[in-house]
C-alpha cells in the first residue's frame, strides 16, 4: 500500500489557518488581472502551478503565508488585528468603536481623507479582531456596522492605490455579511436611527458590495471581471424600492461605460447604448431616500464620469468618432466648475489626454499640460492611485505610439515628474 500523504500546514483552528484563508480570498482578486499570478509566483521563487493549487485550497502553504502578506502590503493590519483580537477577548469594545467609527464619518463628510485613510488603517482590524474574539458574544448591531464602514472607507484606498489591504477588508466585509441575521440588522437600524427597513438595508448593502468589488478589479485592471459582476447587477432580478433598484443599476450602467474600452473588440454602440440608459436614469425624478446622496449632485458627479466613458469609448474607436470626443470634452470642461471631487477631475484628465494620443496628428503638447493640472490635482489631494495610473498610461504611450514625433516631448515630461519610476498599482506599498 503506498504512503498516503498527510495534510501540510498549520492546524484548522489556528490563528494561521485563519489568515492563510483570508489571504487565499484576498490574493484571488488581487492577483486577478492578467500575468498577475506568473509575475508573483516569480518574484516569490516558486511555481506557478504551486502559486495556483493554494489560491483555489488545493494545498496548505504555510510558506506562502508571508509572502502573500508581503505581497498585499498588510503587515501593518494584521499588527493591528493580531492586537485587538487578543485584546478583546477579556474586554468590551463594540460601543468605543462605533464612536471611533462616527469620528471617521465626520472626517469623510469634511473631505479630510488623508486622516479618514490613515485612521481606517487602525479601525477596520480592530474591528474585526473583535468580530473573531467575541464570536456569538458580539454585540447584535456590530457586524452590520462593520460591513457598513468597509463600504464607507473603501474608496480611500482606492485613493491611495492601497489595493492589498483593500481586496482584505472585502474579503472580511463578505464574510461578515454572510453571517448577518435578521436580528442583527434590525439592531442596527435601531441603533443607528435609520428609516430603513431589514429587507432594503440587506439589499443595499449586498449591491454596494457587489459594486464596491467591481470598482476594485477595475482599479486592478481585471476589465472583464469588472464588467461581469456588473452585468449580474443589472441582469439579475432585484428586490426592495424602485429607487434603490435603479440608484444601483445606474451605478452599474457608468461602471461598465468605464471598463467597456479596455475590453477587447469592443463596440461603439454598446457605449451609445449605456449613455443612453445612463441619460434616462438621471432624468428620473429621484425622491429622498435615507440610502440616496443629494439627487442633483448625484446627477450631476455621473453625467461627468459617464461623459468621461464615453469620451474615451470615441478615442478608443477613433475614425470620425475623434470628433465627437472632442464635443465631449467641451461638455465637461463646462461641467467641471461644478465638480468638488478631485478624483472625477483627475480622471477626466486622463481620459482627455488619452483622447489628445489618439488624434490625427495627437496633441503631444497640449496632453502633457492636461497631465500637468491631473498630477497638480492629485498632489493637492494625496490621490497616490491616479499618480500612479497616469505613469502607467504614459508608459503605454511611449511603447505603442505609431506617431514618434512627439514622444520626446511626452518622455521629458515624464522623467522630470519622476513618473517613469513609479510602480504599477499591483506593487505600491503604504509609506
Amino acid at each position: 500500500m503506498g504512503r498516503v500523504e498527510q495534510p501540510v500546514g498549520p492546524p484548522a483552528d489556528s490563528p494561521e489557518k485563519e489568515w492563510e484563508e483570508w489571504l487565499r480570498e484576498a490574493l484571488k482578486r488581487y492577483l486577478s488581472p492578467r500575468g498577475a499570478k506568473a509575475r508573483a509566483a516569480r518574484e516569490a521563487a516558486i511555481s506557478f502551478a504551486w502559486l495556483s493549487h493554494f489560491l483555489h485550497g488545493r494545498r496548505d502553504a504555510r510558506e506562502l503565508l508571508d509572502m502573500s502578506i508581503a505581497r498585499l502590503g498588510i503587515e501593518e493590519v494584521r499588527e493591528r488585528y493580531n492586537w485587538a483580537r487578543d485584546f478583546y477577548r477579556s474586554f468590551d469594545g463594540e460601543g468605543e468603536l462605533w464612536d471611533q467609527r462616527n469620528d471617521l464619518m465626520d472626517l469623510l463628510r469634511l473631505g479630510r481623507h488623508s486622516e479618514a485613510w490613515g485612521m481606517a488603517y487602525g479601525l477596520l482590524p480592530e474591528m474585526w479582531g473583535l468580530i473573531i474574539a467575541k464570536g456569538r458574544r458580539l454585540a447584535p448591531w456590530f457586524r452590520p456596522l462593520f460591513v457598513e464602514t468597509v463600504l464607507a472607507t473603501e474608496g480611500l484606498f482606492a485613493e491611495k492605490g492601497d489595493l492589498g489591504p483593500l481586496s482584505l477588508f472585502q474579503t472580511w466585509a463578505w464574510r461578515a455579511f454572510r453571517d448577518i441575521s435578521r436580528e442583527e440588522f434590525a439592531a442596527y437600524l435601531k441603533r443607528s436611527g435609520s428609516e430603513m427597513d431589514v429587507e432594503t438595508l440587506r439589499q443595499h448593502m449586498l449591491l454596494s458590495l457587489k459594486g464596491a468589488e467591481a470598482m476594485l478589479y477595475q482599479n486592478l485592471g481585471a476589465w472583464r471581471r469588472a464588467w461581469e459582476i456588473r452585468a449580474e447587477i443589472l441582469e439579475s432580478p432585484l428586490k426592495g424600492p424602485a429607487s434603490l433598484i435603479h440608484y444601483h443599476r445606474l451605478g452599474a450602467r457608468v461602471g461598465q461605460l468605464l471598463v467597456l474600452p479596455r475590453l477587447p473588440r469592443f463596440s461603439i454602440r454598446e457605449a451609445l447604448r449605456l449613455i443612453h440608459e445612463i441619460r434616462g436614469d438621471l432624468g428620473r425624478d429621484w425622491p429622498s431616500e435615507p440610502w440616496l446622496p443629494d439627487a442633483e449632485r448625484m446627477r450631476l458627479e455621473t453625467e461627468f464620469y459617464a461623459n468621461r466613458g464615453l469620451l474615451m469609448a470615441y478615442a478608443r474607436y477613433g475614425g470620425d468618432w475623434i470628433r465627437d470626443a472632442e464635443r465631449m470634452v467641451w461638455i465637461n470642461r463646462d461641467l467641471e466648475p461644478r465638480i468638488s471631487s478631485p478624483l472625477l477631475k483627475c480622471s477626466f484628465y486622463r481620459a482627455w489626454a488619452d483622447y489628445l494620443w489618439h488624434r490625427d496628428p495627437p496633441g503631444w503638447r497640449e496632453s502633457v499640460e492636461v497631465l500637468d493640472r491631473a498630477l497638480a490635482v492629485a498632489g493637492e489631494s494625496g490621490l497616490t492611485s491616479q499618480r500612479l495610473k497616469i505613469a502607467g498610461e504614459i508608459r503605454m504611450v511611449l511603447v505603442k505610439a505609431k506617431d514618434p514625433a512627439g514622444l520626446p516631448l511626452l518622455q521629458r515630461f515624464a522623467e522630470e515628474r519622476g513618473l517613469l519610476q513609479e510602480k504599477s498599482l499591483l506593487m505600491i506599498r503604504r509609506g
